[in-house]
Order: C-alpha cells, then sequence, then structure tokens
C-alpha cells in the first residue's frame, strides 16, 4: 500500500487505529508512528511483511496459540487469520469487531485477555488437536 510507505501519519493512521481512539489519543498515535528504528530496519520489516511466506511450515506449530484479529483490518485481512487457525493445530481465534491493525493499543480489552492466555493451563493431551474460534465477549473466561 502506498500509504504504508508514505510516512505521512495521516493516511497511516486509519490502516492502524479507530478514528476515535486515534482522536482522544494524538500522542500514542505519533509515538507509534514515530519509532526510532533506521530507515534500514523499516525497509526490512516492510520486505519482510511482503515477502515471507512460512504458510507450508503453519503445521508444525505445537504450541497453545493466540491468535487475536481485527475484523477491520486492512493491512491483514480476516482471511489471514483464518487460514492461520485452519493450519495451526492448537490455536484460538478471536475476532475482534472493528478492530484494525493496531488493536493492541486502540482495544486494551485484548491486552487482559493475552494475559490470560498466557497464563492458562496447557491443555490437556485430548484437547492438543482443538482448534477454537472464541467470540471477543468471552474471550477472557474461554482461555483456561
Amino acid at each position: 500500500m502506498e500509504a504504508l510507505v508514505s510516512g505521512d501519519t495521516a493516511r497511516l493512521e486509519p490502516l492502524f487505529f479507530a478514528p476515535e481512539w486515534a482522536a482522544d489519543h494524538p500522542e500514542a498515535v505519533l509515538t507509534f508512528f514515530n519509532s526510532r528504528a533506521s530507515a534500514w530496519a523499516k525497509a526490512r520489516h516492510f520486505r519482510a511483511s511482503r515477502d515471507h511466506d512460512a504458510w507450508s511450515r503453519l503445521g508444525s506449530i505445537e504450541s497453545p496459540t493466540l491468535i487475536l484479529h481485527g475484523t477491520d483490518d486492512a493491512l491483514t485481512p480476516m482471511p489471514n487469520a483464518l487460514q492461520l487457525h485452519r493450519h495451526i493445530r492448537r490455536s484460538t481465534l478471536v475476532k475482534v469487531p472493528g478492530g484494525g491493525h493496531g488493536l493492541h493499543l486502540d482495544r486494551p480489552e485484548t491486552i487482559p485477555w493475552i494475559r490470560q492466555f498466557i497464563a492458562a493451563k496447557q491443555p490437556s493431551e485430548t484437547e492438543s488437536g482443538r482448534r477454537r474460534e472464541v467470540p471477543p465477549s468471552c474471550a477472557p473466561q474461554e482461555f483456561s
């Protein structure tokens, strides 16, 4: 996307954040987009995002995996999250309604979900191959 490499915060902002959150948190938005990464590091990040392909290895992931995905993510469309969920055996998919690419910032309710997922005990052997899709309203209590 042209907006991604533009460096123009006004063009980037809607790709990452809900408009009302961005308006209420201008300093967080500026901090997010004005990272200290070098131009070399940013270029390598964008190249890796564009060119890296590990789809064939997803089936070898054995760890419980939380996939949080915003339903309005313009940078990584929902079908990508569905593919991850389909190919990672012990994955849990939480679709965050209205969430964009920066949902870890503009959707603070996701942070406790991440913490609870990490703290949850390992699934039993009978659950080891189970894939789950958890509604966002249920996400916290569903991880154990």
